[in-house]
C-alpha cells in the first residue's frame, strides 16, 4: 500500500469538465475507483493540455495530462486496476492531512521544517524528536577516486545558519509535499600555487532543491534532494545529528549489516594510510540508543559513503558529491569533475523503536528504489486486482532477487533470500501456481539438494546471515 502520483492522459474529446470557481481553469471531471469498487479520493497535482505523446508507430498523438496523487493497494508481485470513470459535475475531495506553512503530520510522526530548512521529526509514539536534520557541508577535495584528501589550506562551509526558501507544493487527502531551497556559496576550484593547493577566493552559488514529503500511513519522511554542480575540487556532504550518543552506529553491506565504533581509530595516525572517517555503506545507516530507539536514513541507491563523529550530537554524515581534478592512472580524464551534471538522491528519515528491525529498512530501500509501474488504457470492464506470481513470508528475511534461471528452463523461477538477524529464521515462499519441484542451489544455480515443497509453497530455514537460493519448477 503507497500512496502515489500518476499521470492520466486524457483525450481531447473528454467531455466533462469543470472549472473553479467561476471559470478561471478547467479541471477534467472523473472520479476514480478500486477493484473493490471503493471510490479513491485524489488530488490534481498538475495539468498539461496539448501534451504530444507517441505509441509504437511514428504518429503522435496529443493529450490533457492531468497528474494524481492517490493511495494504492497492489498485491507482491501483482497487479491492481483502478478505474478513471467520466463524470458531470465538479469532483472535489476537501480533506487534507494536518499541515501548515512549515509542518505537516500523520498518526505516527510530525515533520516541522526549521528556519534554516533543516528538519525536526517527532516520532509521535515514542515522544523522541530529531532536530536539525539535513543541513550540507562543503570541504575541499584535492583526492581521487581511491581516497579523499583536503588540502592543508582548507575550510568547509556549512548551511546550518543560511536562510532557506519553504513552498508547500503538494497538499493532497494522502500526501503533503515542501519544496526547500538552499544556496550554498562555495569556492570555484581547487588553486594550485608551485606545490601548495588552497580553495579559491572565486565563489560561485550552488543551489540546493529538497523535497520534504509524508504520506498518510507513513512512519517516516520520504525526502529527495537535487543539485547541479557547479564547482570543482570540492565535497558535499549531508549531516544529520541524531542527538544518540551511544558508541556504535549501524551500516548496510551486501547481505547484511554491520555495527562499526564511531568516529576513527587514533592509534593508526603514524600509518602511511591512516583510518578514516569515511565507510563503506549500502545506503542505510543509523544510530539506536541501548533501549533500542533511535534513527535510519535509508536512501534508495547510490549512496556508497557515510562516517559518523565523536562528541558532536551523535553526528552521522554522508557523502553525496566528490569533485576531483583528474581520474587516477588515466591520460587525464575530467568527467570526475561532475560540472554541470544534475543530480539526485532520495532516501527516508526512520525514526526507529525497539521493534523495527533491519528488514523493515530494506524494505524501505526497495520500496523508495522501485516505483509502482503505472499503465492505462480505454476500458469498458470493471476494475480487478490480480495475486503475483510470488511472495516470501518471514520474520527477518529479505528478498535479493526473483529472476528467471541462466538456463530459462520453461517454469522455473530463482528466488534468492538471505537472513538480516543473528538468529535462525523461517518462512515461506508462496506461489498462486502449482510447485511441482523445488531446489537449493548455489550462486551458480547449480543443484545443491532437492527440497520437499507443498502444493502451491515451499518452507524455507535460514541460519543468521545466511544467503540461500532456491530454483521453484511452476505449473504455468
Amino acid at each position: 500500500t503507497r500512496t502515489v502520483t500518476v499521470n492520466i492522459d486524457f483525450p481531447r474529446s473528454w467531455s466533462n469538465f469543470y472549472a473553479e470557481p467561476f471559470g478561471y481553469e478547467r479541471i477534467n471531471s472523473f472520479r476514480i475507483y478500486s477493484p473493490n469498487g471503493e471510490e479513491i479520493p485524489y488530488k490534481v497535482i498538475e495539468i498539461k493540455r496539448g501534451s504530444s505523446r507517441r505509441k509504437h508507430s511514428d504518429k503522435s498523438f496529443s493529450v490533457d495530462a492531468h497528474t494524481v496523487t492517490m493511495t494504492v493497494t497492489v498485491p507482491a508481485l501483482g497487479r491492481a486496476d483502478y478505474k478513471v470513470v467520466s463524470v458531470n459535475g465538479a469532483v472535489r475531495h476537501l480533506s487534507r492531512m494536518t499541515s501548515g506553512q512549515s509542518f505537516v503530520e500523520n498518526e505516527f510522526v510530525r515533520v516541522d521544517i526549521n528556519h534554516n530548512g533543516t528538519l525536526k521529526i517527532t516520532d509521535k509514539k515514542s515522544g523522541r524528536i530529531y532536530d536539525s536534520l539535513c543541513s550540507f557541508n562543503d570541504d575541499g577535495e584535492i583526492g581521487d577516486g581511491w581516497y579523499h584528501a583536503n588540502p592543508v589550506n582548507d575550510f568547509v562551509v556549512s548551511s546550518i545558519c543560511s536562510s532557506a526558501d519553504i513552498e508547500k507544493v503538494e497538499d493532497a487527502p494522502d500526501r503533503v509535499v515542501f519544496k526547500i531551497t538552499k544556496i550554498l556559496n562555495i569556492p570555484e576550484e581547487i588553486v594550485t600555487d608551485n606545490i601548495t593547493k588552497y580553495r579559491s577566493p572565486r565563489r560561485v552559488d550552488m543551489r540546493i532543491d529538497m523535497f520534504v514529503g509524508l504520506s498518510k500511513g507513513a512512519q517516516y519522511p520520504d525526502v529527495t534532494v537535487k543539485t547541479v554542480n557547479v564547482a570543482e575540487g570540492h565535497r558535499l556532504k549531508l549531516m544529520l545529528p541524531t542527538g544518540i550518543e551511544e558508541n556504535k552506529y549501524f551500516a548496510s553491506q551486501a547481505f547484511c549489516f554491520l555495527e562499526r565504533e564511531v568516529g576513527i581509530d587514533l592509534t593508526t595516525q603514524d600509518y602511511r594510510e591512516t583510518d578514516q572517517y569515511e565507510k563503506s555503506t549500502g545506503g542505510i545507516i543509523g544510530k539506536r540508543t541501548k533501549d533500542g530507539y533511535g534513527l535510519a536514513f535509508v536512501s534508495s541507491c547510490g549512496i556508497k559513503e557515510c562516517a559518523s563523529y565523536r562528541g558532536e550530537e551523535g553526528m552521522l554524515a554522508l557523502t553525496l558529491l566528490r569533485s576531483f581534478r583528474t581520474t587516477t592512472r588515466t591520460d587525464g580524464e575530467i568527467k570526475c569533475r561532475l560540472i554541470g551534471v544534475p543530480l539526485e538522491y532520495k532516501f527516508a528519515l526512520m525514526p526507529l523503536s525497539p521493534e523495527t528491525t533491519y528488514l523493515d529498512m530494506l524494505k524501505v530501500s526497495d520500496s523508495l528504489a522501485v516505483d509502482l509501474l503505472c499503465a492505462y488504457c480505454a476500458t469498458e470492464t470493471e476494475a480487478s486486482s490480480e495475486e503475483g506470481v510470488l511472495s516470501v513470508s518471514g520474520d527477518n528475511i529479505a528478498v535479493s532477487v526473483i529472476k528467471r534461471p541462466e538456463s530459462e528452463e520453461d517454469g522455473a523461477v530463482i528466488v534468492r533470500l538471505f537472513n538480516v538477524s543473528d538468529s535462525e529464521a523461517r518462512g515461506i515462499i508462496s506461489s498462486r501456481y502449482t510447485v511441482l519441484g523445488a531446489e537449493l542451489t548455489d550462486l551458480n544455480e547449480q543443484r545443491i539438494e532437492k527440497l520437499s515443497h507443498g502444493k502451491g509453497e515451499l518452507s524455507v530455514v535460514l541460519r543468521p546471515w545466511q544467503i540461500a537460493t532456491y530454483k521453484l519448477y511452476l505449473k504455468i
